[in-house]
C-alpha cells in the first residue's frame, strides 16, 4: 500500500541498527510508515523495508496492545503518525480506510501462517 500521502501528517523518527521501535505487549500511541531501512518483526522473523506500515494493528487492538516487536535490523528513517491524527484521516479517506483494513487482515493471516508448522511437517 503506498502511503506516500500521508508523509505531511506525520513527524521523522529515526532509529539505529538494533533499536526496538515497538515491543510486543506495549500501549501502541503510534504508527510508522518506513521511508528507509529494514525493520524484523521478531516473532515471525519477517523482514520488511521500505514502504512498509507498523504498528497500526495496535493502534486498532480492543486493549490497544502491540502484538509484535518491531526491531531495526538497519538504520531506519521512519515517518511517525500519531494515533489521534491516524484515527481522523481513517475516517476523512474512505479509500484509506478500506486499504488499511485490508492491509491488517493481510498481516495477522500472515502471522499465523508464519506460526504454522508446514503442511506435512512431523509433529
Amino acid at each position: 500500500m503506498n502511503v506516500d500521502w500521508l508523509l505531511p501528517y506525520t513527524r521523522p523518527a529515526l532509529f539505529k541498527a538494533g533499536d526496538v521501535i515497538m515491543a510486543r505487549g506495549d500501549y501502541a500511541t503510534a504508527a510508522f510508515y518506513i521511508v528507509s531501512g529494514e525493520v524484523e518483526m521478531v516473532e515471525i522473523h519477517a523482514t520488511f523495508g521500505k514502504g512498509t506500515l507498523v504498528g497500526e494493528i495496535g493502534l486498532f487492538a480492543p486493549d490497544g496492545r502491540r502484538n509484535m516487536t518491531v526491531r531495526c535490523k538497519t538504520a531506519v528513517h521512519a515517518a511517525q503518525i500519531e494515533y489521534d491524527r491516524f484515527k481522523e484521516l481513517y475516517f476523512q479517506n474512505p479509500q484509506f480506510g478500506f486499504r488499511l483494513l485490508h492491509l491488517i487482515v493481510a498481516r495477522m493471516q500472515g502471522s499465523r501462517e508464519l506460526s504454522q508448522p508446514a503442511v506435512g511437517a512431523a509433529r
